[in-house]
């Protein structure tokens, strides 16, 4: 693990920074608006990469829902990127929604990095949606992580 960063849950006052990274990096960016509200609901979890000096770097967000777990943001600004703050902030997630049976996301088709890296977490290529993004067009891979050997609790044998 990058002992440079640390992963925190987000609060209030990273929006405008969280808002910024996503702009920044996104060609449709969530609204800062879209963010507060997220920030606001019991199921979502927003977490942020920050550096030695304090400044935000990346972040995540997801929302859980019945030991579902789905992410809709994985960014790493730009200055940022290949020194590992994605896959900490994927893996914090996990950490933090221990117990939850399986993670969804989708990612541009064009995104090789982001697909290799969510393919080395055990993320595997569940189907495709046709012209899901914009600006440009583009399909998006659904990928899922299904959290297998969790104990059934019904026959005291666990799931394979």
């Amino acid at each position: 693990m990058n002992n440079d960063y640390t992963v925190q849950k987000a609060e209030y006052s990273d929006i405008d920074a969280i808002a910024a990274i996503e702009a920044e990096c996104i060609p449709e960016p969530w609204s800062k608006n879209a963010f507060l509200t997220e920030l606001k609901k019991d199921s979502s979890v927003i977490l942020k990469a920050v550096n030695k000096d304090g400044i935000i770097c990346g972040f995540i967000t997801a929302d859980v829902i019945l030991g579902e777990v789905s992410i809709y943001n994985v960014v790493v600004s730009e200055a940022y990127r290949r020194q590992g703050i994605a896959r900490m902030l994927l893996t914090e997630l996990e950490r933090m929604t221990q117990g939850a049976e399986s993670y969804m996301l989708e990612v541009r088709e064009s995104n090789i990095p982001a697909i290799s890296l969510y393919k080395s977490l055990g993320y595997e290529n569940v189907g495709i949606r046709k012209n899901f993004y914009s600006a440009p067009c583009e399909n998006a891979i659904l990928m899922t992580k299904i959290i297998r050997n969790k104990p059934d609790l019904t026959s005291g044998k666990e799931w394979s």
